[in-house]
């Protein structure tokens, strides 16, 4: 069972290794390639898309909100693999963020995000959740009671920031009708870095490997990489403070490729299909099509 204990450490752990401000924290900048005239960057364990928006307001964040739907994807074991050995096991994260681009606090910034986890289980079936997150606090996992989520559904997150230290997240899921919203808050406002940054901002739209699994080797060290079912991101789209909206046909749109540390193997690659549509899929799976579990 994938637990809300083992989110909350999981998550913190990959907060821990520069996950949190993208702007803030010079270890956070991958480095970038180009392909097919689209900007496109790489980094160790996380791929997607994002849109970056320029502040309007001297006294708010950049963005007002972002929102996006994605298939909640299934992951099955590479072939042979031992699944009692926790290292070929893997855990994947989807979600949409909102971060500002400039703090004068030297701990730099909050990330906002809410989205959905999936985990491949010892027993070879895949279970999924949905969670959400003012980073750097650690993340909280949404009860079933709250929000049923499992591989095959399809989820629509939507995030606002209202102000540096408040927000609103909504969490529905399209195949339930099941929907979740909820002001939330910057649990530690007195904490250095908890606050959403001023200045220029960044919408996210990611699916990023869970590395900070208990047991489990560093990614680097990791030969047996995740072999999931295509992600489908729609309906992509932020708005900025003034309600302007941007989506990923506009300029400042960029998309993330995803390779294992210290090589270039792919992990994961993501494909645009249009102004607010792209696909992220494992290249050794592009074409499996997951019989319901």
């Amino acid at each position: 069972m994938i637990t809300a204990s083992c989110l909350i450490s999981c998550l913190w752990l990959l907060a821990a290794s520069a996950l949190a401000s993208p702007h803030g924290r010079c270890d956070f900048q991958p480095s970038l390639t180009h392909c097919s005239g689209v900007k496109r960057y790489v980094d160790t364990f996380r791929g997607g898309a994002i849109i970056d928006i320029p502040q309007l307001s001297h006294d708010k964040p950049a963005i007002l909100s972002a929102e996006a739907t994605w298939n909640v994807p299934f992951i099955k074991p590479n072939p042979g693999a031992d699944l009692h050995d926790v290292n070929n096991r893997h855990e994947m994260g989807k979600w949409v963020g909102i971060t500002g681009g400039h703090c004068n606090d030297a701990a730099s910034g909050a990330l906002l995000q809410a989205g959905t986890d999936t985990a491949l289980l010892e027993n070879g079936k895949t279970e999924a959740f949905a969670w959400l997150e003012w980073l750097p606090a650690a993340a909280f996992a949404l009860p079933p009671e709250n929000m049923t989520v499992h591989p095959g559904d399809n989820i629509r997150v939507a995030i606002r920031i209202d102000a540096t230290d408040e927000g609103f997240v909504e969490i529905q899921n399209l195949n339930t009708g099941q929907k979740w919203s909820d002001a939330v808050a910057n649990p530690h406002p007195e904490a250095a870095g908890s606050a959403m940054c001023l200045g220029n901002g960044t919408a996210w739209f990611l699916n990023e490997r869970v590395l900070g699994v208990p047991g489990a080797k560093l990614d680097r060290d990791r030969t047996v990489l995740p072999v999931f079912s295509n992600i489908s991101f729609a309906d992509v789209q932020a708005r900025d403070r003034l309600g302007h909206r941007f989506n990923l046909g506009d300029p400042s749109a960029d998309y993330w490729n995803t390779t294992q540390a210290g090589t270039e193997t792919p992990v994961f690659v993501s494909e645009p299909v249009g102004a607010e549509e792209f696909v992220i899929y494992s290249p050794e799976s592009k074409n499996w099509v997951p019989l319901a579990e």
